[in-house]
């Protein structure tokens, strides 16, 4: 039943499509060297499909009935479990059902050592025919055309401008890191010093800067907010910060220059919130606490009495931070925090799970005036003591803000305190 319900549509599907994948790459193949149809090839696979076949069913006869005895003994063990606890014999059980366990194992190593089987053979099989279908045009003269040559390599064409894109691509810049306290940023004193940036670095002399010689100081704790038409250089000003944007000057994080941390640990300790909530596939949970630490390292196994006290506590943090958010109400009949993020409510309530999780990047553009001050009432009260810059096309967004900065052509030109 397991199987019926379970593997046999999955199955169905992928054979389905990788049928059709197969039918147009052979297509293709054949099309431009009709050669590589030689009858050995079918035979081999003929013969690997047999003898695959014939292991991999008994394989799976074993799994079924090496599976029996452990779940008979499982039933039982729930119909007598009073008189195993009068008896005390629940150590005698316990070592008997890890006895069972290993041995329905056994067998499905077996399987899954010749499904690994198979696809290394296979990967022989297909690396044999790409190399016949490379040499033969090569020393056989007549056997093909330039253009239908062309049209066999098209996938070897798409795998060679991939390894063309992951050489050339630049990455960004890794400077030397310097020592730096555990818990820095602990202040959030933000300070930037003659920056200028632009996106285009090839066109320096022709193109404008998106930052020009910002100076600017934010002191530990406040709020400060970046008003400016689009493309004045409000979000480049947070990109700089977060290291995207490649900058001259100074950015400073509690006397920090960020240019000497590591990219990956200065993003893990800034809370950045974008226009466009990312949604990972999963649940509720996992989209609001995808790689939490804050609870400590999750250890492999089954959760101890302490684990799983830290994930109710985790629980409910997440929970009363929904019920602020007046989301909270659409879970429960959703299976609460377990509900998947996708079949769940509005696009604006799935923004503002990714907000519930500080730089903020026109975070409420895409919800109503209603949602805008409820999740603004919200971080106030959340992110209270943190140095936050928000960056907001409607004033009523930074209206909770110590200071104003404007903007109009990536140049500080007035702040309003």
């Amino acid at each position: 039943m397991e199987g019926l319900s379970k593997l046999v549509p999955t199955n169905v599907h992928s054979m389905l499509y990788f049928s059709f994948v197969i039918l147009v790459n052979v297509g293709a193949i054949l099309a431009g060297a009709t050669y590589t149809a030689a009858l050995q090839f079918l035979v081999l696979l003929y013969f690997i499909q047999r003898y695959y076949l014939r292991t991999s069913r008994q394989f799976r006869l074993l799994v079924i009935e090496a599976k029996t005895p452990l779940v008979s003994s499982l039933r039982d063990i729930g119909t007598g479990i009073a008189y195993i606890g009068a008896s005390r014999t629940q150590k005698h059980n316990f070592v008997h059902c890890l006895y069972i366990l290993d041995r329905s194992q056994k067998p499905y190593y077996f399987l899954l050592a010749s499904q690994a089987f198979l696809s290394l053979t296979l990967d022989l099989v297909v690396a044999l025919m790409a190399l016949t279908l490379s040499i033969l045009p090569l020393y056989v003269k007549g056997s093909t055309s330039p253009n239908a040559a062309g049209l066999a390599f098209l996938n070897l064409i798409t795998l060679a401008r991939l390894c063309d894109f992951l050489r050339d691509t630049p990455t960004e810049k890794r400077a030397k890191e310097t020592a730096r306290p555990e818990n820095w940023p602990s202040c959030g004193e933000v300070v930037f010093q003659s920056v200028s940036a632009r996106y285009k670095l090839d066109d320096s002399d022709q193109e404008p800067a998106d930052l020009v010689n910002i100076n600017l100081s934010i002191e530990s704790g406040k709020k400060i907010g970046a008003m400016g038409r689009t493309g004045s250089g409000k979000s480049s000003l947070l990109y700089s910060i977060l290291g995207f944007l490649e900058y001259e000057g100074t950015i400073s994080i509690d006397g920090v220059d960020v240019k000497t941390a590591d990219p990956d640990e200065l993003r893990s300790r800034i809370i950045a919130i974008t226009p466009e909530s990312v949604e990972l596939d999963g649940t509720v949970r996992d989209n609001l606490l995808p790689y939490d630490k804050t609870w400590g390292e999750t250890k492999p196994g089954r959760p101890d009495a302490e684990q799983q006290k830290e994930a109710e506590r985790r629980d409910q943090v997440v929970r009363a931070t929904l019920i602020r958010l007046r989301i909270w109400d659409r879970l429960p009949r959703k299976r609460g925090l377990d509900a998947v993020l996708e079949e769940f409510g509005t696009h604006t309530e799935r923004s503002n799970c990714c907000v519930s999780l500080v730089l903020v990047d026109e975070a409420t553009a895409s919800v109503d005036i209603w949602r805008d001050q409820i999740v603004r009432k919200m971080m106030l009260e959340y992110f209270r003591g943190c140095t936050m810059i928000v960056v907001a096309h409607r004033e009523e967004t930074i209206a909770d803000t110590n200071r104003t900065v404007h903007m109009p052509n990536g140049q500080i030109e007035h702040a309003d305190v």
